[in-house]
């Protein structure tokens, strides 16, 4: 007879491969907090003037702000290279999406900087069309700090 609440194990004390009741009862591996979903950022790569292109897209750092001690993040296009070889030609794009993937051109908003603001070489987007404007999508998000 066993009372309610109570249970019934068999203790072999031949076997020591079997765990304790104790660790069964603090090995709980579930958690009851919930679990934020991560969203899996884009696959960087090193910047160096060998695989800088044409039509390559960058993570570039701007400061900026009233200091002009805030560091963003953004994507640009590679337009051109110097031939001093020390400065890059964008063209800068913004996101479009709160996921981060999808970007399009910013009309106007062509500039300069150094191989030290690269701070990645990102992988080809795929382009689509929508309502005149080309759009760019990467497979995963990137990591951006834009101006509002």
């Amino acid at each position: 007879m066993v009372e309610p609440g109570k249970s019934v194990t068999a203790i072999n004390e031949d076997s020591e491969s079997e765990p304790e009741v104790d660790e069964l009862l603090t090995n709980d591996d579930s958690n009851d907090e919930p679990v934020e979903e991560v969203e899996e950022e884009a696959e960087y790569f090193a910047p160096d003037w060998g695989n800088l292109a044409n039509g390559s897209f960058v993570l570039v750092k701007i400061f900026g702000g009233s200091r002009k001690k805030t560091e963003y993040r953004y994507i640009g296009m590679v337009q051109g290279m110097n031939e001093d070889g020390n400065e890059i030609e964008l063209q800068g794009l913004k996101s479009t999406d709160q996921e981060r993937k999808l970007f399009v051109v910013v009309e106007g908003d062509e500039f300069t900087t150094e191989m030290s603001d690269i701070i990645a070489l990102l992988p080809q987007p795929t382009t689509s069309e929508v309502n005149g404007k080309i759009s760019y999508e990467f497979e995963k998000a990137i990591d951006i700090y834009e101006m509002k």
